[in-house]
């Protein structure tokens, strides 16, 4: 069966953007005199909103009202520095380049804010043609709920099965098997090989490279076919 289109998640599996976010949520610690945290604990806690990374990051149990000013506080600090330090995996910009080239219909989901998201494609992904572009949004469910990826597949007129969701975390992967699609995880990311597969992952890429040998091998079609 071919291939008609491919879901993308955005943070660990075509942006390395844990050192910005790691910046903003130390400021705002900063700000109201909590400790900090190392980078690598919020690429372990990344993937399942922003509201969720605070609640991580904040020492205690602090109240939700509480919580959601800080969230507030937080956009704020990182949208307005979400490109400083964030950059494309290796390989990515190639392969973005030949699945327009082969005029390839590819969309992004993620958990992501949707204001960040939008802020962090203009400045690093919209040279390429991505048919659509979807981070958190209030009244909108996160993934692993399958709504926006079968969403997305409707607007596309694309049968579930015939879409790959490609991710770096168990989050995606749930996403993509819950949706109906073929789950593909990749190893470049935040998330552990281990977690991926436990996950369902179908099929586990470890570079770029191997991504675009697999997409061949799976007949991926042009939207003209």
């Amino acid at each position: 069966m071919s291939i008609k289109a491919i879901i993308f998640d955005l943070d660990g599996t075509l942006i390395d953007s844990i050192p910005d976010i790691a910046d903003a949520a130390n400021q705002l610690l900063v700000n109201h005199n909590f400790p900090v945290h190392d980078p690598s604990c919020y690429a372990e806690w990344i993937g399942n909103g922003a509201l969720k990374l605070i609640r991580r990051a904040v020492p205690g149990n602090a109240n939700e009202a509480f919580l959601r000013e800080l969230l507030d506080e937080y956009l704020g600090i990182h949208i307005r520095n979400c490109t400083n330090k964030t950059r494309l995996y290796e390989g990515i910009d190639q392969l973005l380049s030949d699945l327009n080239e082969q005029n390839i219909s590819i969309s992004i989901l993620t958990n992501k804010p949707h204001s960040l998201t939008l802020k962090v494609f203009d400045h690093y992904l919209s040279q390429w043609k991505f048919d659509f572009v979807l981070g958190q949004m209030p009244g909108y469910p996160k993934k692993p709920d399958p709504a926006r990826a079968i969403e997305i597949a409707e607007k596309l007129n694309c049968k579930p099965r015939e879409m790959l969701f490609i991710g770096d975390s168990d989050t995606d992967i749930k996403t993509g098997i819950t949706a109906g699609m073929i789950p593909v995880g990749v190893t470049w990311g935040y998330d552990t090989e281990f977690s991926i597969v436990d996950a369902g992952a179908k099929y586990l890429m470890n570079n770029t490279k191997d991504l675009m040998i697999f997409l061949k091998s799976k007949n991926v079609c042009n939207r003209k076919q």
